[in-house]
């Protein structure tokens, strides 16, 4: 426990400072005040050196774009306020800090101090002295930067609290365009309600008959729920989301795994990531005949960003996504079919075939005109003489 006891506080105590505007416990980012970069998780474990006390801050990354930003599950931070205090007239809070489904007090076994400075706020563990958490100046031009200890020039820390109807949103950004319509996969350590109507939460019910049958989760999404979305539109603002602690219930038939992290820096402590395995496993995309689905790809399609090159692992399923576990013999492809258009489809629609009418997609896109027969159509659900069919 002690080998990596300032270490592990730093996986999460840059963080603390989103607490400097905190009036209740609740969701927060962190920004330095000096580089306006964003702190970020990529890990729940650190490594370090506890007789020169220097932490081992390789837990976490600090962010200079927005874009990035404003869709990483990894940047929110639940700060739970335990108690306060005073030092030399100024006040400090003793906390504990939760995100990617751990928290600093179940590592370390200490409590975060964040001390008001006036407007901003510093976070340190006192342990052979007091270890302020700062950022790097190295690179300050750098898209991402690294974090440190005790660099007076850095260490003051603005909050953020994290709301929808504010500028410092959550918004899900679109990774797959499919039949007209965005999707994404998210697995966040906070619950959820998506703000619009229009952006919808699902779950993978089963997998059966060459389909990924999906449901919706009306309302509330728990905590640590691997989802798909389907998304009201094509960027992050689009597609916020009201992040709170909510008491909705699991869904049980969640086929659906999720990955917090995918980093490998060269370290065996700071390894953590999830393979990919073409042969049993499956990740959102475009089928070939134009819809959504979980599909079969190369090991090699799953890229690491120029930027990210220091940490990110190759070749594995990206942080914070979802994605399918399957047998060995499942298809390449499994296209996404609510479970109430499944149910239909199984219960056998027919379609008396003399009758001509327009066969649409879901969507409303006519795909056959004037048509008295389905044979040559692509598999799929549509509508046919006002009735939905599944084409198998």
């Amino acid at each position: 426990m002690k080998k990596y006891l300032l270490a592990s506080a730093a996986s999460l105590l840059m963080s603390t400072a989103a607490f400097a505007q905190l009036g209740e416990n609740g969701y927060y980012r962190v920004q330095n005040n000096a580089t306006s970069r964003y702190v970020g998780i990529i890990h729940d474990r650190s490594e370090t050196e506890v007789v020169t006390t220097q932490a081992d801050l390789n837990a976490l990354r600090a962010y200079k774009n927005w874009d990035w930003v404003e869709s990483d599950p990894a940047t929110i931070i639940f700060i739970e306020k335990k108690s306060s205090g005073t030092t030399n007239g100024k006040t400090y809070y003793n906390c504990n800090l939760h995100g990617q489904g751990t928290n600093t007090y179940s590592i370390i076994n200490y409590d975060i101090k964040i001390m008001d400075i006036g407007g901003k706020y510093r976070c340190y563990v006192v342990y052979n002295g007091t270890q302020y958490l700062t950022e790097l100046t190295e690179s300050s031009s750098a898209v991402v930067n690294k974090l440190n200890i005790n660099n007076s020039s850095t260490w003051d820390w603005n909050i953020l609290p994290v709301s929808s109807s504010g500028s410092n949103y959550f918004g899900v950004k679109p990774t797959v365009t499919a039949d007209g319509k965005y999707y994404a996969t998210m697995y966040a350590h906070w619950g959820f309600t998506p703000v619009s109507a229009s952006t919808k939460a699902y779950y993978v019910e089963k997998v059966e008959n060459g389909y990924a049958v999906i449901r919706q989760i009306s309302g509330a999404v728990p905590a640590a729920t691997p989802v798909i979305f389907e998304c009201a539109g094509a960027t992050a603002a689009d597609n916020k989301l009201d992040i709170a602690i909510n008491s909705a219930t699991l869904p049980s038939a969640n086929n659906l795994s999720g990955v917090y992290f995918c980093i490998d820096n060269g370290q065996s402590f700071h390894r953590d990531y999830v393979a990919y395995d073409p042969a049993t496993m499956r990740v959102l995309g475009v089928c070939s005949d134009g819809r959504p689905g979980f599909i079969k790809k190369a090991a090699s399609d799953f890229k690491v960003p120029d930027d990210f090159w220091t940490f990110m692992a190759e070749g594995a399923i990206p942080a914070n996504t979802a994605y399918l576990k399957v047998p060995s013999d499942t298809p390449d492809e499994l296209p996404l079919i609510t479970a109430e258009e499944y149910a239909a489809g199984i219960n056998g629609v027919t379609i008396d075939g003399n009758v001509a009418s327009n066969i649409t997609t879901l969507s409303g896109t006519t795909v056959r005109k004037n048509a008295t027969s389905t044979a040559g159509l692509r598999p799929g659900v549509y509508i046919w003489n006002k009735k939905k069919i599944v084409v198998k």
